[in-house]
């Protein structure tokens, strides 16, 4: 697997909490290579049907969308102080005009780049991480 891949795998996970699997894989891998960035990819498919209706909808406001995803991406393993910074991070970038795509890729890439011995963030981090090699298992290695 490369860079690429890995970066694919990381945002669909957190975008999805799924493998994209490697039909899936492959298209948007083809995507990004034919001058497709990750974070197109990532805007394309927050405006799918199964993003906004299994996920978050249209109708969520940016600090419900934000508290959602946090929340989904996170869970238990980070306070709620640290959850409410994340939360304000993600409504100050929506504020400035990025899109879910975007704050998602940013949080993908944030939390796979954190440290797992971080006291605030690095349960979530191998949580994620974990989640992303499994991921790129199913979807690479056995071809699913």
């Amino acid at each position: 697997m490369d860079s690429q891949q890995l970066e694919i795998v990381q945002t669909v996970e957190a975008m999805f909490k799924a493998a994209p699997g490697a039909h899936f894989l492959s298209e948007f891998t083809a995507f990004v290579n034919n001058g497709g960035s990750i974070k197109d990819l990532a805007n394309i498919l927050a405006q799918t049907d199964v993003f906004k209706q299994s996920l978050y909808s249209d109708a969520l406001s940016d600090h419900a969308f934000a508290t959602q995803f946090v929340e989904n991406t996170v869970g238990a393993l980070v306070s709620i102080e640290n959850k409410a910074w994340a939360v304000s991070a993600i409504e100050a970038m929506m504020a400035e005009g990025q899109s879910r795509g975007d704050v998602i890729h940013w949080a993908a890439m944030a939390l796979a780049a954190v440290d797992t011995a971080d006291i605030h963030w690095g349960a979530a981090a191998q949580q994620f991480n974990h989640k992303v090699e499994v991921a790129s298992f199913y979807s690479i290695d056995q071809g699913g």
